[in-house]
């Protein structure tokens, strides 16, 4: 146990990947990442879930799971 180290990974990639460098793909982690590239659209915040939507090329249902899921606020 003395051996082992903890692993460090930039900012947001640990949500991504596993320890061994592959993507993880459950609906958990695909909606993490989708919940970080809605805050990353500029005005997230006055745009609709059917908005959101198009400008990230998602469906509507994944949108509006992870606003839920991870509190972000939309317009109606």
């Amino acid at each position: 146990m003395k051996k082992n180290k903890p692993k460090k990974y930039p900012t947001g990639h640990s949500a991504i990947f596993d320890e061994f460098g592959r993507k993880r793909s459950s609906l958990k982690f695909r909606l993490a990442s989708l919940s970080k590239r809605i805050r990353s659209v500029k005005g997230h915040k006055n745009m609709t879930v059917s908005d959101l939507a198009d400008r990230l090329d998602v469906t509507e249902d994944e949108v509006f799971a992870a606003c839920e899921k991870h509190g972000i606020e939309v317009k109606e």
